[in-house]
């Protein structure tokens, strides 16, 4: 199950969730930035992250000053 992709944050611009990627791989964090779709219109961009290191994506994220919103994550995810 630690293999299985977890979306850490949704940005509204590309550049941000670039940005946030450099960091989590300077880690050692394996992340992945894809656009998400509605309707075949782009919809934000998210940043996704393996299961096992979801906390500590979380812990870069919020020392880079972005907030992590499960709650808007989830909201987002099931549009």
């Amino acid at each position: 199950m630690e293999d299985r992709l977890m979306t850490l944050a949704y940005f509204s611009y590309a550049h941000r969730a670039h940005i946030l990627r450099g960091l989590l791989e300077q880690a050692g964090i394996n992340a992945i930035v894809s656009t998400k779709t509605v309707l075949d219109c782009a919809d934000g961009v998210r940043i996704q992250v393996r299961e096992k290191d979801l906390d500590a994506a979380i812990k870069i994220m919020k020392d880079a000053g972005e907030e992590y919103n499960p709650e808007e994550v989830e909201k987002i995810e099931n549009k």
